[in-house]
């Protein structure tokens, strides 16, 4: 078990995590009306006349596309890097949805356009779903940082080592290189190396997944 591990893993990880739930679930509440508004005429279900629409979807895609800022923050920043990611992806197809909308909606209110179609829901849904997979992805990686951590408080704080034969006891993190670690039955194996003498059944269950013993002898 010869890894080292933060105390505070998983902490960073829990908070981003709680960042992007929160996010996702004021995203899906904004989203909502913003769909009813997009779809309703469609549906035959009560709705307001067509500029009205368009202003009432404008404000709502645009209250998620600011709660949602960190992916254009993100993307950007990404380009500039000569690096472009999926934040730069989904940057480019919600703005390009939103600008698209934006000048349509102009041209209603002026009277320069009969078109009745806008992709403000399209625009903020993008970003409502991807954040809903970055919030999944980081529950995953919050799971994996437990693990590990309980995996780490396996390892005992004090080490018994062998000096001039004589039993010296010493803090783990204090065993060097070549140090001769003595390890009785039922103790854990503090650090990884090669066993020089004796005989013993190890349970490797946490490095291999399967808890049966591994016989040893030397």
């Amino acid at each position: 078990l010869g890894y080292s591990i933060s105390e505070n893993y998983g902490f960073d990880k829990n908070s981003h995590a709680k960042k992007l739930k929160k996010r996702f679930f004021i995203s899906l509440i904004i989203l909502l009306p913003l769909m009813y508004l997009c779809l309703a005429k469609t549906l035959n279900l009560p709705i307001f006349e067509d500029k009205l629409n368009f202003v009432l979807q404008f404000f709502l895609a645009l209250s998620i596309l600011i709660i949602n800022k960190a992916f254009f923050i993100n993307g950007v920043k990404a380009v500039i890097n000569k690096m472009p990611n999926m934040d730069t992806l989904v940057s480019l197809g919600s703005i390009s949805a939103f600008s698209y909308s934006v000048v349509i909606t102009i041209l209603t209110l002026l009277g320069k356009t009969k078109i009745h179609h806008v992709f403000f829901d399209g625009s903020a849904m993008v970003l409502c779903l991807v954040n809903l997979g970055k919030w999944l992805e980081e529950l995953s990686k919050v799971k994996t940082g437990d693990a590990v951590e309980k995996l780490g408080s396996l390892i005992p704080k004090t080490a018994t080592i062998l000096v001039d034969g004589k039993e010296k006891i010493i803090l783990t993190n204090q065993i060097a290189v070549g140090d001769k670690v003595l390890v009785r039955a039922g103790d854990y194996v503090c650090v990884d190396g090669v066993i020089i003498d004796g005989k013993a059944s190890v349970d490797k269950s946490a490095i291999t997944g399967e808890s049966f013993p591994h016989e040893t002898i030397i």
